[in-house]
């Protein structure tokens, strides 16, 4: 307990090294008592250090000892899935998202977002027919701006299975929930970094909408 409030401390003054190594204490203290839970958390505050400090090779490869320790650690899964689909390992972030959807019971939003980076995932391994199964899951329990994603995720598989009627339709459903979600954060009336979020969406509806005209 002591090397880990050091730890937060540390990180809290800015010091992600000076952390880094009290966390490796904890580590080390946690494999000595054969504590694998304690171990797999730290192990996963570890990586995300690591990843805070650009080395994301060695934060995907702690994840990794953290799910040997815990196979269901949702913090490890998010972290290691991330961090294969963005070094293009596509069809290992496919299964670690996979693994994560399998591992626990999550509200309608936060599992949508699950939905959506494993099709995001399963389409970049040119597997469309499984990410239009998860894509389809994100649009129905996502908000508009999930909903809106995975409508032009779901385009973009139709184009690929050459299937313009499809990807229109898709891009069309995309462009009006886009549209509603920017509308609805602009009637709240909510601060200027919602504001933006919320420009962005409607240049992302806009631009989807030149696309469809295309087709």
């Amino acid at each position: 307990a002591p090397f880990e409030a050091r730890a937060q401390v540390l990180r809290d003054l800015g010091l992600p090294h000076a952390a880094l190594a009290a966390r490796g204490e904890v580590v080390r203290i946690a494999s000595a008592r054969n504590d694998r839970r304690a171990e797999a958390r730290t192990r996963v505050r570890v990586a995300g250090l690591l990843a805070e400090l650009g080395d994301e090779g060695n934060a995907e490869l702690a994840y990794h000892r953290a799910l040997a320790l815990d196979g269901n650690a949702a913090e490890a899964l998010r972290g290691a899935a991330a961090l294969a689909a963005r070094r293009g390992d596509h069809r290992a972030a496919a299964g670690l998202w996979s693994r994560l959807l399998a591992a626990g019971s999550y509200p309608p939003a936060e599992a949508a977002a699950y939905h959506l980076a494993l099709g995001k995932s399963l389409l970049a391994a040119a597997d469309a027919a499984a990410a239009r199964v998860a894509l389809g899951r994100a649009a129905s329990l996502g908000d508009a701006a999930i909903a809106g994603d995975a409508h032009a995720l779901l385009a973009e598989a139709s184009q690929r299975e050459h299937d313009p009627r499809g990807a229109s339709d898709e891009l069309d459903a995309a462009v009006i929930a886009l549209t509603q979600a920017a509308d609805a954060i602009f009637a709240d009336g909510r601060d200027r970094a919602a504001q933006a979020a919320a420009g962005e969406l409607t240049i992302r509806a806009a631009h989807l909408a030149l696309e469809r005209a295309r087709i």
